[in-house]
This record gives structure tokens, C-alpha cells and sequence, in this order.
């Protein structure tokens, strides 16, 4: 059963959610917050269509869509949120759900695209950086966030115990199955910068 808009807003009044975001967040304060301040770098001189991939409960999109009507600019026009949840979104902006493992967004083009903490969820970032690019028009943008992988506990963790941190092995239990937060594949600055320059040439 999907909410109806009345239903979300009834959702968000109750819980209390003031600055910086009036929706719940799922990844830390400080990624939102420095995600939102990069939006805002892009938008000096105008609205972007732009895509938040993976946007959960839509916060971000919110924040953004509140910064679009104080422009005078209208944001169901620009703005779009994709998820696999229709459940938790509740953002007042454009929504549509797809499988990120297998997504299929080629509907429209984009002059910004968002996947904050989302390609370490995904069985292949490859191909969903692929998609990403399909969609995104020549000259636009990508901004994504991704656990660093590379810190020093990470490190020792990989060294002790053959994983990364925040990156637990699987279990058979069904009460671990949220552990590690979900993250099922290593997203390194590596790997994702090999892919983003194999995509380049085209912009």
C-alpha cells in the first residue's frame, strides 16, 4: 500500500525534523549537508534537472525543492527521486521506483545526478554507473559519496579479518541480515574513477 501525499505530510508534521532537513536521513548529517552545499554550487545560474538516485526518505530532494520555490522555480518540473521503497519516500517532488541492480531510467536527461551512499549497495556499480551516464547529459554532473574504504581502521580490519570495514561477510543467521549496514560491494575511489574516466570520452 503506497502513501498518498496527504498521508506523507501527515507523516512529517509529527516528528519533529527541523534544520538542516525537514525529512529523516539515513546516511550521516554531515554527507547530506555537504551534498546539499555541492547542489547548491551547480544552481548559481539556474535551475538543473537533476536526479537523486537511491534518495530514500527524499530529504535531500526536499531541502532542494524548498531552495527551487524560494528561486521562483518549480521543482516537479526539475527535480526527480528514484528508489526501490515508494513506501519511504515522502518528499514533494516526482517519484518513481526501480530495481537500482537493474535499473532502467533512460525516461529523461539530467544536468545533475545524485548517489549519495548508494553504489556499496548495488552488485554491480559498474552497471549502474553506466546507467547513470546514459541519462546524464553532456557536460552535466555526477555527485556520489561512498564509505571510504581506505582508512586506517579499515585497513586493519581488512589486514585481521579479510574485510573492509562497515563490509561484514555473510551470514545464515536472519537476524544479521542487516548487518553492515547493507553494504554488499566494495565501491573503492579506484574503481569508481576507472569507470567514470571509461564513460569521459563522451562528455
Amino acid at each position: 500500500m503506497f502513501l498518498s501525499p496527504e498521508d506523507k505530510a501527515a507523516l512529517r508534521a509529527p516528528r519533529g525534523y527541523r534544520t538542516p532537513f525537514s525529512l529523516p536521513i539515513n546516511s550521516a548529517r554531515a554527507t547530506n549537508l555537504t551534498m546539499f552545499q555541492l547542489v547548491m554550487e551547480h544552481l548559481e545560474n539556474g535551475p538543473k534537472h537533476i536526479l537523486d538516485l537511491g534518495c530514500g526518505s527524499g530529504a535531500l530532494l526536499q531541502k532542494i525543492a524548498d531552495h527551487y520555490r524560494e528561486q521562483g522555480w518549480r521543482p516537479e518540473e526539475y527535480l526527480l527521486g528514484i528508489d526501490q521503497d515508494e513506501e519511504e519516500f515522502q518528499a514533494d517532488v516526482p517519484f518513481q521506483t526501480t530495481d537500482l541492480a537493474k535499473p532502467n531510467i533512460r525516461e529523461r536527461s539530467f544536468d545533475l545526478i545524485i548517489a549519495m551512499e548508494v553504489l556499496e549497495h548495488i552488485r554491480s556499480a559498474y552497471l549502474l554507473l553506466d546507467e547513470i551516464y546514459a541519462v546524464l547529459n553532456p557536460g552535466g554532473t555526477l555527485l556520489f559519496s561512498v564509505p571510504n574504504m581506505m582508512t586506517i581502521n579499515s585497513r586493519l580490519c581488512f589486514l585481521l579479518q579479510g574485510r573492509f570495514q562497515q563490509y561484514d561477510g555473510p551470514s545464515s543467521d536472519p537476524a544479521d541480515a542487516h548487518w553492515g549496514a547493507g553494504h554488499i560491494n566494495g565501491a573503492s575511489r579506484f574503481r569508481v574513477e576507472r569507470r567514470v574516466r571509461d564513460n569521459a570520452p563522451a562528455f
